[in-house]
């Protein structure tokens, strides 16, 4: 199969997902939709093949998010594991109690939180950066953060709860 000349859409079957190639180049990373399931994607990289949803999340106050989200690598994840997931999702049962989902999913799902930095942590509990980033390198007393490479974020909610319960 010729993959430079075929449509971006296609109906996914392991054979033929095993059958692409990987990008040459992060910058020629390329996306298939499926055409079975709608919202299912694979992102074909340098070095990996990537299941993902594109959907839309309604938020609290009844708008919608357009959301990206990561179900899993290739060499991971069958396919059937996948499609379940993405019913479940879309079936319209509950995302933050399926047990379809992959661990750390139902959590990325909340797109209502508010990501603080530490420099608005600070503010937000009118403490000090540099007591933010001590208590990090402490790893006790703190409160809780998240990572993503070099970067800290704290979630509003938490910080806010964390405040509360320590004062």
């Amino acid at each position: 199969m010729e993959w430079g000349a075929l449509s971006q859409k296609f109906r996914f079957t392991t054979p033929a997902i095993n059958d692409i190639p990987l990008a040459k180049s992060d910058s020629h990373r390329l996306e298939y939709r499926d055409t079975q399931q709608p919202g299912l994607v694979l992102r074909v990289g340098k070095q990996t093949k990537t299941y993902y949803l594109y959907t839309r999340i309604e938020r609290v106050d009844g708008s919608l998010k357009e959301a990206k989200i990561r179900l899993g690598r290739t060499d991971r994840i069958t396919l059937q594991e996948v499609r379940q997931m993405v019913r479940t999702k879309l079936g319209g049962e509950d995302v933050a109690g399926s047990d379809a989902l992959p661990p750390g999913l139902a959590a990325a799902v909340r797109f209502d939180e508010e990501l603080l930095t530490t420099a608005e942590a600070a503010a937000l509990t009118k403490m000090s950066v540099a007591w933010f980033e001590r208590k990090r390198w402490e790893r006790v007393g703190g409160p809780p953060y998240r990572r993503r490479g070099r970067s800290i974020r704290y979630l509003k909610s938490e910080l806010l709860a964390w405040w509360i319960a320590e004062r």
